[in-house]
């Protein structure tokens, strides 16, 4: 990965972290100000529930970043974490994303786990290579497969 593409991740995630922390923050303030009546009971388990959602989230994002400051600033030659990955599927279509051991969800990077089963079908695997991999679609499984495009 270049030094400019982590750079660029490294504030990215720093920002998510901080919005992260006031929403975590926000959302345990206001699970204290429910009273517990017994019709309110649900509401304060619910708000209470969020909060610690919203500090598991920090936390995921927290170890997403420290995984990213501490990968090398090399090209990459195979797949592994941290690597940035292209991948071409068999109807033609093209998927960029960075490839982890600790994926989060957000919306303008897209992050896959070395834990995937598209995560397990491409590490160790060099540009070039082909990959496939099954998912489970409502008990029947749907096969995925492909070529890796770069890696960087």
């Amino acid at each position: 990965m270049n030094i400019q593409f982590k750079n660029e991740l490294d504030i990215f995630l720093s920002q998510e972290i901080e919005k992260a922390k006031n929403n975590a923050l926000l959302t345990d303030e206001a699970s204290k100000f429910i009273v517990t009546g017994h019709s309110q009971a649900g509401d304060k388990y619910h708000a209470e529930a969020a909060a610690k959602l919203a500090e598991s989230y920090v936390a995921s994002l927290k170890k997403l970043k420290k995984e990213i400051d501490e990968a090398k600033e090399i090209i990459m030659e195979k797949v592994e974490p941290v690597s940035k990955i292209t991948i071409g599927y068999e109807d033609g279509s093209l998927l960029d994303f960075i490839f982890v051991s600790s994926a989060v969800s957000l919306t303008k990077y897209l992050f896959i786990s070395d834990k995937s089963p598209l995560g397990l079908s491409i590490k160790g695997k060099s540009a070039g290579e082909s990959f496939s991999y099954f998912v489970d679609e409502g008990g029947a499984k749907k096969k995925f497969s492909g070529k890796i495009i770069r890696v960087e």
